[in-house]
């Protein structure tokens, strides 16, 4: 199953693209869907009114109600395997359990695009335009990429990232080694004058 956003509403479709269900609007922009561990559950960032900020919710179908988890603003969700939600706020990452009242502050020099490690001991997150990780506690932070990274995602074994550089798809391992391109974007399409071509949002998932 997966998770998208319209331009202001969240839906599912099956992975053969059957079952589509376009869930009725909550906020007046909802996006950003990121599922549960056990994908019961939808983390998304809604925005109540027009004056208030963005915040992350809770959805457990297309039909419940939904629960505001944050209250001073979040962007970005992220959820982890040991049920945590990590998110953007004011340009730097916080996590706070599901059903928690407090975020704890992670990053206090910059931090976006967080994405979780399989085991939910680390994090990825996007620092001044370069990948950097660092342990849940806030320890052990390490920089990854030195020539620019957005969008990373972690392999399902823990041991390599992939991000974004330049419109195109790298992987690198979390010990620095082994950088190398994935794929390169390609006009499937003639372009027009001032058009281009960019990849972007790489998801690693494990096969079956």
């Amino acid at each position: 199953m997966l998770a998208f956003a319209t331009l202001t509403r969240l839906g599912t479709v099956t992975a053969n693209g059957s079952d589509v269900d376009r869930f009725r609007r909550r906020t007046l922009h909802d996006g950003e869907p990121a599922w549960a561990p056990d994908g019961s559950r939808l983390a998304f960032t809604g925005q109540p009114q027009s004056t208030d900020p963005n915040n992350v919710f809770i959805l457990g179908c297309g039909a419940c109600a939904v629960a505001e988890l944050t209250f001073r603003g979040g962007i970005q969700p992220a959820w982890s395997s040991t049920d945590r939600v990590a998110f953007t706020r004011r340009g730097n990452i916080y996590t706070m359990a599901s059903d928690a009242k407090r975020a704890k502050r992670l990053t206090f020099k910059g931090g976006t695009q967080a994405d979780w490690s399989p085991h939910a001991s680390k994090l990825a997150f996007v620092r001044r335009g370069n990948i950097y990780i660092v342990r849940r506690s806030g320890k052990g932070l390490k920089k990854i990429t030195g020539k620019g990274g957005t969008d990373p995602v972690w392999s399902p074994n823990g041991k390599q990232l992939a991000f974004v550089r330049g419109g195109s798809i790298y992987v690198v391992g979390t010990n620095k080694r082994g950088l190398g391109q994935l794929a390169a974007p390609q006009a499937l399409v003639p372009l027009t004058a001032g058009e281009s071509v960019r990849l972007a949002s790489p998801s690693w998932q494990p096969t079956h």
